[in-house]
């Protein structure tokens, strides 16, 4: 499942968070951790080291940077362009393709949550690989099993099409 996320923050919302944040994990870090996952695309090549380094990271800290991916740079670039123009698209629109909207199948865009009780200052945009209807795990009602939501909007003619070719 893909989150694309637009986090909203004023100086101050953010200095709440930060404290917040400290207060909850009592530790602070200085940078995003960075972790290289070209062992995990190879062949023959030991994948224990990452793999505990990705465990430990999401243990202690919560949150990485992938390098090494093998996803070309210019498809990043385009699902960021993409992920700009969408959260920049008036609330009004973006609640078309709410994640409300399709129950269990937890795709389409959403204005904020709570996290471990805590209200988020994020609005997200949910995908995921999209199941035909009569895919077993769709006519089972299964979570996440179903199609995106997208939206009608001439500002974002062939986000679908470079999404599906990003997540190949």
């Amino acid at each position: 499942m893909l989150e694309i996320f637009n986090l909203k923050f004023t100086y101050q919302n953010l200095l709440e968070e930060t404290v917040l944040l400290i207060n909850r994990q009592q530790k602070m870090i200085s940078q995003v951790p960075i972790i290289s996952i070209k062992s995990l695309l190879s062949k023959g090549v030991d994948r224990r080291k990452t793999v505990q380094q990705i465990h430990t990271t999401m243990q202690n800290i919560g949150f990485f940077y992938i390098v090494d991916h093998g996803v070309e740079e210019s498809l990043v670039q385009s699902m960021f362009n993409y992920s700009k123009i969408f959260f920049s698209l008036p609330l009004e629109e973006k609640e078309k393709i709410n994640m409300k909207n399709v129950g269990k199948q937890l795709r389409g865009y959403y204005p904020g949550e709570l996290t471990s009780g805590y209200p988020d200052r994020k609005e997200g945009l949910y995908l995921g690989k999209e199941y035909q209807l009569d895919h077993p795990g769709v006519k089972k009602g299964w979570i996440t099993f179903g199609q995106n939501q997208w939206l009608q909007n001439e500002q974002l003619n062939g986000f679908k099409q470079v999404y599906h070719q990003y997540i190949q």
